[in-house]
């Protein structure tokens, strides 16, 4: 099955489908036949049931390496080594 993402602001203003998942970018998934009702919106994607899934387990883990990223006490370099003096910074950002 395919789909479509679609910045749920777009969704809000008008006033169409409120209970739809949100990613944790801030788009809304969408069964590919909801286009019928999305006329004059833009910034539209279309995505397949496997891109979502592995979509979503990304950012699953993207969210929860950002959690243990506040944990870690030293960044490890390509040949598998901690460096301690390099300082990561944790970058966040906010939806709307």
């Amino acid at each position: 099955m395919n789909y479509v993402l679609i910045e749920k602001t777009q969704l809000d203003a008008k006033g169409v489908y409120p209970y739809a998942e949100v990613l944790p970018d801030g788009r809304a998934i969408l069964p590919l036949n909801a286009l019928k009702g999305l006329d004059g919106v833009s910034g539209i994607s279309l995505i397949s049931g496997d891109d979502l899934k592995v979509m979503k387990e990304q950012q699953e883990a993207g969210l929860q390496a950002s959690e243990d990223a506040n944990t870690q006490e030293s960044p490890v370099t390509d040949d598998g080594t901690a460096d301690a003096t390099e300082e990561t910074e944790t970058v966040t950002t906010e939806t709307e």
